[in-house]
């Protein structure tokens, strides 16, 4: 299942996960965002037992933005793959298929 998370939750939910976790930071006006979407739905079907997936809206909470344009991450969509207590993600910037995403964060060798 994708859910929705805020700047209020991201916290708990993402840092507090009990598997790895991969947020796609969008935007309603962002077109690859969109696109991504199915992508996101595919990952889901096949990795939804090893991994959550989290939607974020960019422009709906500040606080991410910040900390994105703090980290140098000036674009959506971004994903952010944290794997189980890690602070810091590994990041992919754009619109990909499911296979090219699941490579880039190794999903392949979760157990």
């Amino acid at each position: 299942m994708i859910f929705s998370i805020t700047d209020e939750t991201f916290g708990p939910v993402v840092l507090g996960s009990t598997k790895p976790i991969l947020v796609d930071v969008w935007a309603p006006w962002c077109e690859p965002c969109l696109m991504l979407d199915a992508e996101l739905t595919r990952l889901d079907n096949k990795y939804g037992e090893k991994i959550f997936i989290a939607k974020i809206n960019f422009d709906e909470n500040s606080r991410m933005a910040a900390g994105m344009a703090a980290a140098g991450i000036t674009s959506v969509p971004a994903l952010l793959y944290y794997p189980v207590g890690v602070q810091s993600p590994r990041v992919l910037l754009g619109c990909y298929p499911m296979e090219k995403i699941a490579k880039a964060f190794d999903f392949d060798k979760l157990r």
